[in-house]
């Protein structure tokens, strides 16, 4: 991990605009008081992933110039459950109290932005709330919106990795774990069959030619976010697709970079059958809109 985060920083110290720019890290929560808490012999799924989202994100930007800055954002899916987003509210309170009041880190909810979405939202609708509010809210174009899960597979303190290309004039930037230059730690040997497969039918029925469509920690500029928005609707864990797929319609750039990885699948939401069937599903009725605008922009 060293490595990335040497890269990261170099990235981070070295950029040249003299504009101010806020990255927006967006997490979407469901059920995630296990994760939330310590990792013990009684809790095998502790993270304590606030505390250390938090801390990545402290460390990275410490090397950036102060005209950059993030927020970051917990956005609580519907969890009427465990009431994940009360319990991340009471542990900023007590552990990050300053972060927690300036508004640096703050927690939304999807009931709140968007009640209709309650039912049917799979991470998806808390991604695309959190980036409407944001843009109410007066998000610049050269802002950018990251979004990543809330496991910490991905260490934030890669940040600089995503940024960095955007930097260079990519539209989107994607981590893949299938590129020759990232370091990928238990990832079961299913997990990598079933993400080939997705990214082959994904290549074969969108035209979308990327390595991984699927590892949740992607960076958008907010012009390309404000761009896209508008003809999103899939709410679901197959949102990040059709992101892609408008992004690539409408002419934006979109790069991969290499990413350090280690698996976190204890406490994973995603059901390999039930919501692999969906997936693909969702994957027809994207090809079926991409098809029907592409018709129409020809006249």
């Amino acid at each position: 991990i060293d490595l990335y985060i040497e890269k990261s920083i170099s990235a981070m110290s070295s950029r040249r605009s003299k504009k101010k720019q806020i990255v927006y890290v967006v997490v979407p929560v469901y059920r995630e008081t296990a994760r939330l808490a310590e990792k013990t012999d009684e809790n095998p799924s502790g993270e304590n992933f606030v505390a250390n989202k938090i801390r990545q994100l402290d460390r990275i930007f410490h090397y950036a110039k102060s005209n950059l800055d993030y927020k970051l954002v917990f956005v609580d899916d519907g969890d009427s459950i465990e009431w994940t987003g009360k319990a991340i509210e009471i542990k900023l309170s007590s552990e990050f109290s300053a972060h927690f009041r300036s508004g640096r880190v703050a927690v939304w909810y999807l009931d709140q932005m968007r009640p209709e979405w309650i039912r049917s939202s799979q991470k998806g609708g808390a991604i695309i709330a959190a980036a409407e509010r944001i843009i109410r809210e007066g998000a610049a174009d050269d802002d950018v919106l990251v979004y990543t899960d809330a496991d910490i597979s991905s260490n934030l303190e890669q940040i600089g990795l995503l940024l960095s290309q955007l930097w260079q004039g990519s539209d989107v930037s994607v981590s893949s774990r299938w590129n020759e230059e990232s370091t990928v730690i238990g990832r079961p040997a299913l997990a990598k069959i079933s993400s080939w497969l997705y990214c082959f039918i994904v290549w074969l029925f969108l035209g979308i030619d990327l390595s991984d469509m699927q590892n949740g920690f992607k960076a958008y500029r907010m012009r390309t976010v404000r761009a896209i928005l508008p003809k999103v609707q899939d709410l679901t864990f197959s949102f990040d697709t059709e992101w892609l797929l408008w992004a690539n319609i409408l002419g934006y750039r979109i790069d991969e970079c290499a990413i350090f990885w280690i698996d976190s699948t204890r406490e994973s939401k995603v059901n390999m059958n039930r919501d692999a069937l969906k997936m693909l599903s969702n994957l027809f009725a994207q090809r079926s809109i991409a098809r029907n605008y592409r018709l129409l922009k020809r006249g």
